[in-house]
């Protein structure tokens, strides 16, 4: 009767050094991911304050040529509708563009000054089609006054049933800030408002609750 003798097959095993050597790769990955994550964020940070100058410029070529504000002006020239002439852009603050503030846009877009944007009458404002959206997220409004501050301001938030909550989170606020004015967002050209329901979600104390991960602060810019 033979004996069948089974040879078993020993494979190498990792030894310590090898498994801490793939940790490190596996750490050094993740860690690219991250800050490649981290600087995607970045970049569209900066597109904000590009969107907030463009509209900037284009309010004040808009001003050399009618000596009027955009979304104000009572110029019979503009066929889109034309403004009371008051010197304030009257409408809505934290809602859906509508009467001045609506024309604001409208102004700029039949002058091909935002020719991003499309002019119509008669409409329901659309976010990225009559007023701008955003790279990061949210949506670019106009205001006379918002909670007290005095303006006009551009402001960054979203639109959720007509009405405008938070935008970005209070760290991305806070970073907007403070690379492009003094980070506090209650003074300056840059300020803050909070978008949610719960008061002190973006702010208290004066500071920017960084540590919430809650997109609810409303940025302003002053125009």
């Amino acid at each position: 009767m033979l004996q069948h003798k089974m040879r078993v097959l020993r494979l190498p095993a990792f030894g310590l050094m090898e498994i801490a050597i793939v940790l490190v790769i596996i750490g050094i990955i993740a860690g690219f991911a991250l800050k490649g994550s981290q600087l995607i964020d970045h970049a569209k940070l900066k597109t904000v304050i590009t969107d907030v100058e463009q509209i900037r410029l284009a309010t004040l070529m808009f001003q050399e040529k009618h000596h009027s504000l955009p979304g104000d002006c009572a110029s019979k020239i503009l066929q889109i509708g034309k403004g009371n002439g008051n010197g304030i852009i009257d409408g809505s603050g934290l809602s859906t563009p509508s009467g001045e503030t609506a024309l604001f846009w409208n102004h700029l877009a039949e002058t091909e000054l935002m020719p991003s944007l499309k002019a119509e009458k008669n409409v329901t404002p659309i976010a990225g089609i009559h007023f701008p959206r955003c790279k990061i997220g949210g949506t670019i409004t106009i205001a006379s006054t918002i909670k007290d501050k005095g303006g006009p301001w551009i402001v960054l938030g979203e639109i959720n049933s007509g009405s405008i909550s938070g935008g970005l989170t209070p760290l991305q606020a806070s970073e907007v800030d403070t690379h492009n004015d003094d980070g506090d967002p209650n003074s300056g050209l840059i300020q803050a408002v909070d978008g949610t329901a719960q008061n002190g979600a973006c702010i208290q104390n004066n500071t920017y609750q960084t540590a919430s991960k809650t997109k609810a602060c409303i940025l302003l810019f002053k125009l």
